[in-house]
């Protein structure tokens, strides 16, 4: 099946941009009324086949790149991806 690797930077970002970023990627804890309640909001990355490989980097299922190209370039980040072929069961593993 084909997968995209994904890499991507932020240095021209300032640190907004990156928070938000990485907020909508990945999963975040939502603290509210001083901290007495907890909210674990989900990612993007979490509703889509992906493996995060290291900061920056992950694999997601080819099907899914409209979803997440459109927020990386809307936030600045410099994008390189290559299309890759992995065996079916790699996104139901989890490591």
């Amino acid at each position: 099946m084909k997968a995209l690797l994904v890499s991507y930077n932020l240095k021209g970002a300032n640190i907004n941009q990156k928070t938000t970023l990485h907020q909508t990627l990945y999963s975040y804890t939502d603290h509210s009324n001083g901290g007495k309640y907890k909210y674990q909001r989900e990612g993007l990355l979490n509703k889509y086949p992906c493996i995060k490989l290291n900061r920056g980097v992950f694999i997601i299922d080819f099907n899914y790149k409209n979803k997440v190209f459109p927020v990386l370039k809307r936030s600045g980040a410099n994008v390189k991806s290559i299309v890759i072929d992995v065996s079916r069961g790699i996104f139901n593993k989890k490591s």
